[in-house]
């Protein structure tokens, strides 16, 4: 392999950065649905974008780069899953699929986890409940569908509507909380 210039390092740094910036969390998806676990997908992308980068002086001339880092992260995943009938296996439940903020880490400010916390007091009972669970103590729909003793649907719909009022409620602070620190 070649060895790149020095003086487009720099340069071909920042556009791996803003490939990542622009594709890890949609590719780390695309690998779950693919059957990888949400821990093995997040090695994957690292892997992935650090083999892209490795290579990046022949990738970027081609006409989608970003079709070939999507190639590589599937291969490394379907090499550590192995095959069945050429596809991956298993196939996760699609209600754990959907992004979602990891809200542990994501509250850090206690000012900003106590007006969330007191947002989510005002929510009607049952919809409370499962943002509490899934946004607050980090449980997944299933868990929450579980201790509540209902369907991952429902779940689901209590969320859907628990953000819906969250942001009309919080307007700014939500954002900030959904998106994080920027």
């Amino acid at each position: 392999m070649k060895e790149e210039p020095a003086h487009l390092r720099a340069k071909y740094d920042e556009e791996i950065c803003e490939l990542f910036l622009a594709h890890a969390a949609r590719l780390e998806n695309h690998l779950v649905r693919l059957g990888a676990s949400r821990t093995l997908a997040e090695h994957v992308v690292q892997d992935s974008f650090l083999a892209t980068r490795l290579r990046w002086v022949h990738v970027r001339g081609l006409d989608r780069p970003r079709a070939y880092l999507y190639r590589v992260a599937e291969n490394r995943t379907r090499k550590l899953l192995g095959r069945e009938g050429g596809r991956c296996v298993p196939h996760p439940d699609p209600h754990e699929l959907t992004s979602r903020p990891e809200p542990a880490r994501r509250v850090a400010s206690p000012e900003l986890r106590l007006v969330l916390d007191e947002a989510i007091g005002r929510l009607p009972a049952r919809e409370g409940a499962a943002a509490r669970m899934f946004y607050l103590a980090d449980r997944s729909v299933s868990q929450v569908a579980s201790r509540m003793g209902i369907s991952k649907g429902t779940v689901t719909k209590y969320l859907e509507s628990a953000r819906a009022r969250l942001r009309r409620d919080l307007g700014e602070d939500f954002t900030y909380w959904m998106e994080g620190e920027q």
